[in-house]
């Protein structure tokens, strides 16, 4: 009986350790999942090293967001490495940009619609506001320049029929309300970083509706102008040629003056040319033999 104890004893040491071994062996063989993230792992590894070199080019910046949060703006053109897990990289172009507005219909400041053009150039130069702040925005300052164009148009007259009032007018004064184009415009895409270098009306005229009228009316005060430039001209002649005359010791009395005033007159305002005549009295004429 002990000796059959003692076997019993001296065997259940080796079973607990076969038993262990059996384990040890079971938890050691191969696991597919912890396979296939680890060489998930070394393919992507080598993807994202070579994915987040960024390539800056001139004139052009980069602003960078990290999952939704912003991180910088690179400003200088060369290559950079930033992770790309979780970056978004927004690129906003520097160059001056050149837009033609398309015609437009506007009505002045005496109500005559003007079929009116113009030419924007601008870039922008806060580029954290032009990627964050704004949706689009190219098309944002397309649209701020249509409606400023019609805006400060409409403050002006087409031109200045007034003598006496001098007043810039759409006609004339390009440059200066070209200035106050670029000033209005300005102040309303500061909100995008944007900065305007020039803001000039390409094309001005009346619309086709009332151009055939206001073609004649122009015509009339063109008429008009011509006119009164003739008017001042023979008087300043004709004055001129009467003190000539009594400087040299003719004397003229009141009929005789108005007489030679009114010739030249004739002569300097006619649209034909001047046929003289000469008054023939009764005395005058040849009598018959």
């Amino acid at each position: 009986m002990d000796s059959n104890n003692n076997k019993t004893l001296v065997s259940q040491p080796y079973t607990n350790l076969a038993i262990q071994h059996d384990q040890q062996s079971d938890t050691s063989q191969w696991n597919p999942i912890t396979s296939f993230l680890g060489l998930f792992c070394c393919c992507l590894w080598p993807l994202t090293v070579i994915s987040s070199f960024v390539i800056l080019n001139p004139q052009e910046e980069a602003v960078v967001l990290y999952w939704g949060k912003y991180s910088e703006t690179i400003r200088e053109p060369g290559l950079y490495w930033r992770n790309s897990l979780g970056r978004i990289t927004k690129r906003i172009s520097t160059k001056k940009i050149c837009h033609e507005l398309p015609r437009t219909t506007v009505l002045e400041r005496n109500g005559n619609p003007l079929i009116v053009s113009a030419v924007v150039v601008y870039s922008f130069v806060e580029t954290k506001k032009t990627a964050l702040d704004i949706e689009d925005p190219n098309r944002f300052v397309e649209n701020q320049a249509e409606a400023i164009l019609k805006q400060v148009v409409s403050r002006f007259p087409y031109e200045n029929n007034s003598r006496d009032i001098e007043e810039p007018c759409l006609k004339t004064e390009a440059d200066q309300i070209g200035d106050q184009l670029c000033q209005a415009l300005q102040f309303k895409i500061e909100v995008a970083g944007a900065q305007i270098h020039s803001f000039q009306l390409k094309e001005i005229s009346y619309s086709p509706e009332i151009s055939s009228a206001m073609l004649r009316r122009q015509q009339a005060q063109a008429i008009i102008d011509a006119r009164q430039t003739i008017i001042q001209g023979a008087c300043s002649i004709a004055l001129e040629a009467i003190q000539n005359l009594e400087q040299s010791g003719i004397k003229f009395d009141r009929e005789e003056r108005t007489g030679l005033v009114t010739n030249i007159l004739t002569v300097m305002c006619s649209d034909r040319e001047a046929q003289p005549t000469l008054p023939l009295s009764a005395g005058s004429c040849a009598r018959p033999l």
